[in-house]
């Protein structure tokens, strides 16, 4: 479930000819209001496809479900936090197929396929997913 809605509103951003605008119907998220996703499976670059979580009053993706995993752990889609720019990635994957506008600077290891854990994660992360694995 997801509870409540993004508190900030889409905005098409400002341009020299605009000043910025909304992106879509105004969302107004009520206290303690709780909305169940919509699962949709999508293809994927491993043939698996991939089961995401969206708002199905907007549509936005909210969370995917992690490969392996389960319903276990979700990888929340960092545009959908109120505050995005906080959070930076550790990896990037599937760099192939990767749309030519997206711009990596080589700041974070890049893949053109998915990696293996046990090269890129921390020690930490490896003895969390451990425990996590026996649990599926």
């Amino acid at each position: 479930m997801v509870i409540g809605l993004p508190s900030t509103i889409a905005k098409i951003p400002a341009s020299i000819n605009s000043p910025a605008k909304p992106a879509g119907p105004t969302l107004v998220p009520t206290i303690g209001h709780i909305v169940d996703p919509e699962l949709v499976t999508v293809p994927s670059e491993s043939g698996k496809g991939q089961d995401l979580a969206r708002c199905p009053t907007c549509g936005v993706f909210v969370w995917s479900l992690y490969g392996g995993a389960g319903s276990l752990v979700k990888c929340v889609k960092a545009g959908t936090l109120d505050q995005a720019w906080k959070v930076q990635p550790d990896v990037h994957i599937y760099t192939r197929s990767k749309r030519s506008f997206f711009v990596l600077d080589g700041s974070v290891p890049e893949f053109e396929e998915y990696y293996k854990r046990e090269v890129v994660w921390r020690e930490d992360s490896l003895k969390r997913w451990e425990k996590l694995i026996h649990a599926i």
